[in-house]
């Protein structure tokens, strides 16, 4: 599994009714929607960050270094102005 570069994405799990879901980590989920504004120019992605960053922890830093590691620590920007706004 893999966001972007990012091919060591190691999946949360989440039992719902005596069943195992893998899903994405909520940070994991703002890496996921950051690339989709990254490398589809997709607007509505970058706000769906916000969303889950709002109602759930992230890991900042965590977030700072795949923008980085996928050469647009621009896009960490953009995220964080945003969500530094909502404060």
């Amino acid at each position: 599994m893999g966001i972007g570069e990012d091919h060591h994405i190691v999946p949360a799990e989440v039992e719902s009714e005596g069943v195992l879901i893998k899903i994405y980590s909520p940070t994991d989920c703002v890496k996921d929607r950051l690339a989709s504004y990254l490398y589809f120019n997709d607007s509505e992605s970058l706000d769906q960050t916000l969303l889950v960053a709002k109602s759930k922890p992230v890991d900042l830093k965590e977030i700072k270094k795949w923008c980085k590691n996928e050469k647009h620590p621009e896009v960490y920007t953009d995220f964080k102005n945003k969500f530094d706004n909502l404060k």
